[in-house]
């Protein structure tokens, strides 16, 4: 069975050392795409982490463990100001709906 990361990259056509920048850039909210170069370089640790996890998951259910995992650390840890109040994060939802769609694509 695939991981998403092997999916992803397979779709996007993009090689594996690249899966993080990439799934980070399309899995932006819609208000931090025109900031997503100064995000990514910036200190998108939550998020990379998150991704990373994600990469690995082989299932649906897997993938929304570690989706719930990244909610449970954000409140437990207290996110900062841009990744609660302005969204400039990674969608949590755009996660799983595009996982959703590379496995029906897949």
């Amino acid at each position: 069975m695939k991981t998403f990361k092997q999916r992803f990259c397979e779709y996007y056509n993009c090689p594996p050392g690249d899966y993080l920048r990439e799934a980070f850039f399309r899995t932006l909210h819609p208000r931090a795409r025109p900031i997503r170069w100064l995000l990514y370089w910036f200190d998108p640790t939550e998020s990379l982490i998150l991704l990373h996890e994600a990469g690995e998951a082989t299932t649906q259910e897997d993938l929304r463990d570690a989706v719930l995992q990244s909610k449970y650390d954000e409140q437990e840890l207290g996110g900062g100001t841009l990744t609660q109040r302005w969204k400039f994060c990674v969608s949590r939802k755009r996660l799983i709906a595009l996982s959703v769609q590379l496995k029906k694509e897949g």
